[in-house]
């Protein structure tokens, strides 16, 4: 992973009828944040709709910076004033799509996951092999538990 990069999933509210996940990777050496979204193609193709979105993160994260003393921590001068950080949206072409409404969870764990690893490029899965990486992450997660007993 980057140095200074931080990927975390974000629930954006009712866009939909029940809402919706996407992925932000947070780099502050670039003062970036990158959207990552699975249902792109699903809502509008202006990326200042995702960008509005995430308006408290880009907001919150210079403030973050600031109060947590990453700056003299990095050795980095604090921005001035504190701006908000810029949002990049994804397009669909660079992210893999769900072709379903129910899918956006299992898109943004395995995202985490590859950014992780730092494999961020290898977007390697699609509508066919989503059953599978649900077995596989239910086994990680819960395969811990049948161990232990």
């Amino acid at each position: 992973m980057q140095s200074g990069s931080n990927p975390f999933g974000a629930h954006i509210g009712k866009m939909w009828r029940y809402g919706h996940w996407v992925l932000c990777k947070v780099n502050l050496l670039t003062w970036v944040i990158t959207i990552y979204d699975s249902a792109s193609y699903l809502k509008q193709t202006d990326g200042k709709f995702r960008e509005e979105h995430v308006l408290p993160l880009r907001r919150l994260f210079p403030l973050i910076c600031n109060q947590s003393g990453y700056y003299e921590v990095s050795n980095r001068a604090p921005r001035k004033p504190l701006d908000r950080m810029k949002a990049v949206k994804l397009s669909p072409r660079q992210f893999p799509q769900q072709h379903d409404g129910t899918s956006c969870g299992i898109f943004i764990l395995q995202g985490i996951e590859n950014i992780m690893r730092n494999k961020d490029q290898q977007w390697n899965w699609n509508k066919d092999t989503v059953p599978g990486l649900r077995k596989d992450m239910a086994f990680e997660i819960f395969g811990c538990l049948i161990e232990e007993d």
